[in-house]
């Protein structure tokens, strides 16, 4: 499911005679013919400006006829505008589908003056997304940050599949031109369903008008409208929906018909409960002995309806509590039984004063202790626990058997991953990293998701479950839900039986499209996104954290998100048609990308890869065969990277303690981003500059408290206490980890 907001609707013409916005595209609603149509590769295709609008006389028509002989990839793209490195900014568009899922959209950044000539300017980074067919025209938003040493952007709408797409209306404005702030999505004021949305607008140019426009998702169906044109308003509208109703609030520009700023709504139920702890596959693990069971009750109705309205809670069939007033929330705790007999638990929320409700539930799976082998969970704060303790996960994909693997548990390393699925290759793997003093994680379920056997994985899960050694199960790397094989169904009835067969070990899935993570959130315990920045095409350094801030939010911080930093190039592989699409870290840039996701909750760190491909054969390639050649191992083959990793393990080893704590802070400075955490010897402070051609400095904040003393442990940045905080100065690419004590 995409995190963007994707609505369907028709054209609200609201008529006014107030000036616009200023569109920093120029003639985004293609009337004049300023943006070029292209192809950039040979597939069947067609390309033309149509008279088929949403507003105006013309839009753009892509249309992907064949991909048979070579791939689809037909563009419209905009003239070059100016941006701002560092500003964010929201292009905004209108698109419809037909007959496929090509609908695609790019935005390319600079670091100097585009020059049309075989598109040879350098860039500061390329980034696209891909939008999900719409029968009817939609609005579309995206929120990005122009890259360190960007000074022009082109904006491309496309067509990479079979299938016609329309474009309209593309709009760019700086994210700060216009903002819907929600306040209440829903509250109910008049059961069953009639509601009340608060939303603050604000808009940066006074000359606009605009209209906040309230949307059933599905339908498209305008449920109600606002018009304004104060910089700073207030919307209340009301309007009737049920519960769960997908619904978007749209901000758009009176005159030019633009969208300017999106919200995505849900219509909340009358009543709901959520379990807060424990989270971690709704399960009581008798290990950790837990003491009591916590849970939210939430009530979209407004204080007159909720008068009358109280709960009271009973685990299994016991007495309830004391009745209580049902509040807007209301959070409670449950003392549990010295001894818990079963397999399981129900909490009941008994209810009265609420038409047709009388009871919530949640029923808890009461796991044992193992009787063999490790036990590996997350607690409430997406912390890894291995036999109860705190843990901080760090190592490497693609660790072989052998002294050649020794290195990464002498650097301080104590996590790594296999690709491999065989069963006796696994159990010989894990010996392996009990030998070194490593956990690994290990691909034994991956071959049963294209082709299910529940009795053959059961006994492939059996085979390995109880070796100490295991940290856990890797079920798919990258999958796609639109491909057989790999959709979300399949991948899912896989999880829930490895689940059922071993409650001891977490299930991961690799992610590298991120706009599926929430599709995949019932298939895996931790998400693995994998952000590559180090390309031909440079993508920023804080191309890292911003995947981890998307993780986090498509998972709403319910599951722990662990980070597979970029730690190879195919700058080392002869005989490979593109070596520069994957281009090596520098030292500088690993240290960068760790620290980022660091900085931005990673609860797990993975590089990939610790293998070496140095050779690569066309000819196997053709033959259906796996065509890269091993030369080595990241020591001998990539003896500057592995340096720094070799530093960075160090480092996530002293950190560890600090890292698996469940609760931090963090914030973002200009180019600095920080996490202040809580340790034994004071706090941590790690920090990192994000700029790679400049240096930063940044006054952290220490909330109500004054640093006392700061000493810096790894740099290369310098830290110091301040009136306010303490005082980071950071090279390009800089980072600093330091030990803060505080009054």
């Amino acid at each position: 499911m995409t995190r963007m907001l994707l609505v369907l609707t028709g054209c609200l013409a609201i008529a006014s005679s107030a000036f616009a916005m200023t569109n920093l595209l120029t003639d985004g609603g293609f009337e004049a013919g300023a943006w070029k149509l292209t192809k950039w590769d040979y597939g069947e295709a067609t390309h033309e400006f149509t008279a088929e609008a949403r507003t105006g006389a013309k839009a753009v028509k892509l249309t992907g006829i064949s991909g048979e002989k070579a791939a689809i990839n037909v563009i419209c793209h905009s003239p070059a505008v100016d941006v701002k490195e560092g500003q964010e900014y929201v292009l905004s568009l209108w698109y419809r589908t037909s007959g496929g899922t090509g609908a695609y959209v790019s935005v390319l950044t600079y670091k100097q003056p585009w020059v049309t000539a075989q598109w040879k300017t350098p860039t500061t980074t390329y980034a696209n997304r891909v939008l999900p067919p719409a029968e009817q025209w939609m609005p579309w938003t995206w929120r990005f940050r122009a890259a360190p040493g960007s000074v022009q952007l082109i904006a491309m709408v496309r067509c990479h599949g079979v299938g016609t797409v329309w474009y309209d209306d593309v709009a760019l404005f700086p994210a700060t031109a216009a903002q819907v702030r929600l306040i209440e999505p829903g509250t109910i004021t008049a059961l069953p369903d009639q509601r009340r949305l608060k939303a603050g607008i604000s808009v940066s140019e006074d000359a606009a008008r605009w209209n906040a426009v309230l949307l059933d998702a599905k339908t498209g169906k305008p449920l109600a409208l606002q018009e304004g044109s104060q910089r700073q308003a207030a919307v209340e509208l009301s309007y009737r929906a049920g519960d769960g109703t997908r619904l978007a609030m749209v901000l758009e520009d009176a005159a030019a018909k633009a969208v300017l700023a999106t919200a995505e709504v849900t219509a909340p139920p009358l009543i709901e409960f959520q379990m807060l702890s424990p989270r971690y596959r709704n399960s009581i693990y008798l290990s950790l002995q837990p003491k009591s069971v916590r849970g939210r009750l939430t009530c979209a109705a407004d204080a007159a309806l909720r008068k009358g309205m109280a709960y009271a809670v009973r685990l299994d069939n016991g007495p309830p509590t004391e009745w209580k007033p049902i509040e807007a929330v209301s959070d409670l705790a449950v003392p549990l039984p010295a001894t818990l007999t079963g397999k399981s638990l129900a909490i009941a929320v008994d209810l009265k004063g609420i038409p047709g409700r009388e009871r919530l539930s949640a029923t808890l799976k009461v796991v044992p202790r193992a009787t063999a082998g490790r036990e590996v969970v997350f607690g409430d704060h997406n912390e890894t626990l291995v036999d109860g303790k705190p843990f901080f996960p760090a190592g490497f994909y693609g660790m072989p058997i052998g002294v050649q693997s020794d290195a990464i548990a002498q650097a301080g390393y104590n996590a790594a991953l296999t690709y491999n699925a065989n069963v006796d290759f696994c159990q010989k793997w894990l010996d392996d990293c009990q030998r070194l003093g490593l956990l690994g994680m290990v691909s034994v379920p991956h071959p049963f998701v294209g082709k299910f056997d529940e009795a053959k994985l059961r006994e492939a899960i059996r085979a390995v479950k109880q070796h100490p050694a295991l940290l856990g199960y890797y079920l798919f790397d990258e999958p796609s839900p639109g491909k057989p094989g790999q959709t979300p169904a399949e991948l899912r009835r896989v999880y829930e039986v490895v689940a059922d067969e071993d409650p001891y070990h977490p299930i991961g899935v690799c992610i590298n499209q991120p706009d599926v993570t929430d599709d995949y959130a019932d298939c895996y315990d931790v998400v693995m996104p994998d952000p590559y920045p180090v390309l031909k095409i440079i993508r920023p350094m804080t191309y890292v954290s911003d995947r981890m801030d998307v993780s986090r939010e498509a998972l709403r911080d319910r599951k722990p998100v662990w980070v597979v930093p970029q730690a190879f190039g195919w700058d080392v592989i002869q005989g490979i048609d593109d070596p520069e699409r994957y281009r090596t870290p520098t030292p500088e840039q690993e240290r960068c990308m760790t620290y980022l996701a660091l900085a931005h909750g990673a609860r797990g760190v993975m590089y990939y890869c610790y293998h070496v491909y140095t050779r690569y054969d066309a000819e196997k390639k053709k033959a259906g065969g796996w065509p890269y050649a091993l030369g080595g191992y990241l020591p001998d083959q990539q003896p500057k990277l592995w340096a720094a990793l070799a530093q960075l393990g160090a480092e996530m080893k002293r950190l560890g303690p600090a890292l698996a704590q469940p609760e931090s802070q963090s914030g973002i400075a200009g180019t600095v981003h920080w996490r202040l955490l809580p340790s034994g010897e004071g706090e941590w402070l790690l920090a990192v500059n994000a700029d790679e051609t400049k240096p930063a400095s940044a006054v952290i904040p220490l909330t109500g408290r004054k640093a006392d003393s700061v000493a810096v442990v790894f740099g290369p940045g310098a830290a110091s206490a301040a009136e306010r905080g303490v005082k980071v100065d950071l090279p390009p690419l800089g980072t600093v980890a330091a030990v803060v004590r505080a009054k």
